[in-house]
């Protein structure tokens, strides 16, 4: 009887050191979750990403899609060549025809050209912003003090060479000037309610 207690409790201890040997095996518990294994560091080119062009305003297009948007630009450059190409013409007919120039003329043809030198970056603005309304009517703006500026030069040279001199027969009454300066005050006005390319212009 004692033999047999014996025997009993000394299969229960060989079991016992069995279990105690196996290895521990991970048990998921809910709630707990293990770390993400940590990821191996890449060189630092293959880190970034594949550069890609800019498409920023700085950038000109190259491709024939990206060309519709230039339509403006070169709409408002043309628009800009022809009043610079009809100042040039007035101008080179106005002063070959004066015989004699002084200090308020030289100040009024250096206003004129004040206004001119404006008209490339009235342009880009417009031309840029695709005929908003804020550019259009600074484009008219300068626009209209161009011409306030030629009329000013004109004047200049009638009061030097009077109002009965060949320069003052040649010019005749400036009927189209002075409607081109009530034309362009029309233009700036209406750029703020037409929608359309352009504006009022």
């Amino acid at each position: 009887m004692a033999l047999a207690a014996l025997d009993v409790y000394r299969s229960r201890a060989m079991r016992e050191d069995r279990r105690h040997d196996l290895p521990l095996r991970m048990v998921d518990l809910p709630g707990l979750h293990t770390a993400p294994p940590a990821q191996e560091a890449k060189p630092p080119n293959e880190r970034r990403g594949p550069r890609t062009r800019p498409t920023a305003a700085g950038r000109h297009a190259v491709r024939r899609g990206e060309l519709g948007p230039l339509i403006a630009v070169f709409s408002s450059y043309v628009l800009s060549f022809v009043y610079v190409g009809i100042y040039w013409n007035n101008h080179h007919h106005l002063l070959p025809a004066a015989q004699k120039v002084n200090g308020a003329v030289l100040w009024a043809n250096l206003h004129l050209l004040f206004w001119l030198s404006l008209f490339p970056f009235v342009t880009g603005w417009m031309g840029e912003n695709h005929f908003a309304p804020w550019p259009v009517a600074v484009y008219g703006l300068a626009l209209l003090m161009a011409a306030v500026a030629y009329s000013i030069l004109v004047s200049a040279l009638l009061k030097l060479h009077g109002h009965d001199s060949k320069l003052a027969a040649a010019l005749g009454h400036d009927r189209k000037g002075n409607r081109a300066i009530l034309a362009y005050v029309d233009a700036v006005a209406l750029s703020f309610f037409e929608r359309g390319p352009g504006g009022g212009l």
